[in-house]
């Protein structure tokens, strides 16, 4: 494959990853409560930025060595975005519960809320990330060029989705009272995702 295919490649992969289901139910219990289009947007680059830099600080050190994230190692982080995406879903039933006590939206930080989380999914991606690079890029160099390329994919693209994604649930929520609603459907959907993607190394280390 060419350096330019493998690039191209990269970009096209690294913009399909936002796309997938853990990370739509990550994003999607952050989002209803901001009050414009540009929070929202700035939450999905915050949370694609996390999740890059974690992708970055393990992939590289690993292509560059040439090693493979040990199955074991990639498995317990995929747990760990397990239990975040559920904690996440457990959070928004809570505030589905008190957002009637509160008389305004409390804006939170953008940055503090939004990294850390971006920073433990990209744990389970980054294992992913090299083999990706390293079977698509014809040399070390460019799979070091095809990893950043995916990572700036991924961030643009969940910068996107979290932007457009926040106009139908803006006008979901213009009445209050369907808050407590769309937070408690965004809170089943990141129990579900959670629970499914733990359970087959839970069902793995059982049997």
């Amino acid at each position: 494959m060419s350096l330019l295919t493998a690039l191209g490649f990269g970009l096209l992969i690294g913009a399909q990853h936002a796309f997938e289901p853990d990370h739509l139910a990550a994003v999607g219990t952050m989002l209803p409560e901001e009050s414009s289009r540009r929070r929202a947007a700035s939450r999905g680059a915050w949370w694609g930025l996390g999740h890059g830099l974690a992708i970055a600080a393990i992939g590289l050190p690993l292509i560059l060595l040439g090693l493979r994230v040990p199955e074991h190692i990639e498995a317990l982080a995929e747990l760990v975005v397990a239990a975040m995406l559920i904690g996440l879903g457990v959070h928004a039933f809570w505030r589905a519960r008190h957002v009637h006590n509160q008389t305004q939206t409390t804006a939170r930080p953008v940055a503090k809320t939004t990294l850390p989380i971006g920073l433990i999914h990209g744990l389970a991606g980054s294992g992913a990330a090299v083999v990706l690079a390293t079977t698509q890029s014809p040399s070390q160099g460019a799979a070091l060029v095809f990893l950043v390329v995916f990572v700036l994919g991924s961030t643009l693209s969940m910068t996107a989705v979290a932007g457009f994604l926040s106009l139908p649930l803006k006008r979901l929520t213009a009445q209050r009272s369907r808050m407590p609603w769309l937070l408690s459907v965004s809170g089943v959907l990141s129990v579900v995702v959670g629970l499914i993607w733990a359970g087959p190394h839970i069902a793995g280390w059982l049997s």
